[in-house]
């Protein structure tokens, strides 16, 4: 296989936040073509435009209710921002690699700072939803006391909570025994190294407490609605009829 360094045309301008001289020897056939980059590019682009107007859409609708707004609502403003994060900021970080055929590579300190939103955005959607399926199935479970238990002080304290574990587990990366975030060429962005036995030891725990309990909460949540809805028909008709608040 052909692993000779890719040439770079160093009189051609690049953005400052690109390092002409960080270009890496690519192995033959394992990046696409010129024009499936192109096509990923404008993939990329729309879905970075139609995330961000919907959830503005969504922030704004919720801005107009906010003299009726349930406690829910601030949990899906707090994911309407995440998911706004990653269309105003992620996607499109992705783009540069992408027109330029992926020969260039960021400088470390934006790279460190996409990798931090990128990984606050992902962190912080996951744990949001998880939070969503608990609150769903606590306003299903006991609908009578659900406004009690789901207050507005709780949820505050549960967003809260949300976003301080996204942002810690983003940012403890950048300490130098960790490794911090390196480009990949392969995926157009910049991801956790993962390298001595620290790396590999946070990594395992960040997935763990971060991806895979939080996706294992919402599942379980979701069978458990499920099963307490067709054990009650009557209060899902109720739910129904007084306009499903408790289950938007």
């Amino acid at each position: 296989m052909n692993t000779t360094p890719m040439q770079s045309n160093m009189s051609d301008p690049l953005p400052a936040i690109v390092n002409p001289h960080l270009i890496l020897p690519i192995p033959d056939g394992i990046l696409p073509g010129k024009t499936e980059d192109i096509v990923l590019g404008i993939v990329c682009l729309v879905l970075a435009i139609a995330i961000s107007a919907s959830n503005l859409l969504l922030l704004t609708v919720l801005w107009r209710l906010r003299k009726r707004r349930l406690s829910t609502h601030l949990l899906v403003q707090s994911l309407a921002v995440l998911d706004l994060m990653v269309g105003v900021f992620v996607l499109p970080s992705m783009l540069t690699p992408l027109l330029t055929h992926r020969k260039v590579q960021f400088s470390e300190t934006f790279c460190a700072v996409s990798g931090v939103l990128t990984s606050v955005t992902v962190t912080g959607s996951v744990l949001m939803v998880m939070s969503l399926a608990l609150d769903r199935w606590i306003a299903v479970r006991y609908p009578v006391r659900y406004p009690r238990i789901s207050s507005r002080p709780r949820v505050l304290l549960m967003v809260s909570f949300v976003w301080v574990e996204a942002i810690l587990f983003s940012v403890i990366p950048l300490i130098p025994p960790l490794g911090g975030y390196r480009y990949k060429e392969t995926m157009c962005t910049c991801l956790k190294v993962v390298g001595d036995d620290k790396s590999s030891v946070f990594s395992v725990t960040s997935y763990t407490l971060c991806a895979a309990l939080p996706l294992c909460v919402v599942m379980v949540a979701g069978v458990a609605i499920v099963v307490v809805l067709r054990r009650r028909p009557k209060l899902s008709s109720q739910l129904h009829r007084s306009g499903g608040h408790l289950l938007l």
